[in-house]
This record gives structure tokens, C-alpha cells and sequence, in this order.
């Protein structure tokens, strides 16, 4: 039995060393996976919500006299005057009088501009052929008149 105590003691502190050595490099693999993991939700949720909020920010700087916009609270207006951080849009009729448009104006601060709305396909056909003047189409004449055939 004396002989059988050091036996259990060494192989008690062979035990415990390869413990210690499986244990640290068990918590370096679990701490590289959560870097890993850490990575991968930047990559995939927080890079792409800050570039879409760049860009959204770029876009509202770049509003204009003539821009038709949505503000945050839902008004749709057309921008008729632009300052720094504000702009002046007329909401409401589409009635035109001598001075422009009539309706509602206001001055909204530029951060509260939800989005710029691009004009739909037939209401830019609609604006062309307002600005086309009426009654002044020519024909072109035939290819035969042209010969003398």
C-alpha cells in the first residue's frame, strides 16, 4: 500500500497538468470564437445600418429647390427655398396662381426629412409634355418627296 500512494500522486499531478494545459487552450479556442463571432455580427448588422445612414445623411444634403421630400412626421412637400439646416416646402393643393404653387408652406429642419421621393415615370412624361408647345408639330416630309421620284 506505500508503494501504491506515490503512484496515485503521480498520476494525480499528471492529471491535473494535462487539465491545465487543455483548460488554457480550451479558453484561447473559446476566446477566438468570440472574436469570430464579435466580427462577424459587425460585418453583418452594424457596418451595413451605419453605411445605409451615410448615405441617407447625403442624400438630405443634397436636397434642392425643386425636390419633392417626405418629413419623418409624413408631409409630402416640394421644396421651394433651401438654407443650412432648413428648407421651405409647399404642401398641399396643386393650384397654381401667378405667384407659384398654393397650399401650405413651412420650414422643416433639414434632420427631419425622412427621404426624397423620385418623380414617377408618368409624372415626368406628364411634365414634358406640358413644357412641348401645342399646335407646332411638323412633319418631315417623305423620303420620296426628297428624291423627286
Amino acid at each position: 500500500m506505500s508503494h501504491f500512494l506515490p503512484s496515485v500522486f503521480a498520476v494525480l499531478a499528471a492529471t491535473t497538468t494535462t487539465a491545465k494545459k487543455s483548460t488554457s487552450s480550451g479558453s484561447a479556442a473559446f476566446l477566438i470564437f468570440i472574436v469570430i463571432i464579435g466580427a462577424a455580427l459587425y460585418f453583418l448588422f452594424l457596418r451595413p445600418s451605419q453605411q445605409r445612414a451615410r448615405q441617407q445623411r447625403t442624400q438630405i444634403q443634397a436636397v434642392g429647390v425643386g425636390d419633392e421630400i417626405v418629413t419623418a412626421g409624413g408631409v409630402v412637400g416640394r421644396v421651394v427655398r433651401a438654407l443650412d439646416d432648413r428648407v421651405e416646402i409647399v404642401s398641399g393643393g396643386e393650384e397654381r396662381d401667378a405667384t407659384g404653387l398654393r397650399g401650405a408652406r413651412m420650414v422643416v429642419l433639414r434632420s427631419s426629412i425622412a427621404r426624397r421621393l423620385e418623380p414617377s415615370p408618368s409624372a415626368a412624361a406628364a411634365e414634358q409634355d406640358a413644357e412641348e408647345p401645342d399646335g407646332e408639330e411638323t412633319e418631315e416630309p417623305d423620303a420620296e418627296e426628297e428624291t423627286g421620284t
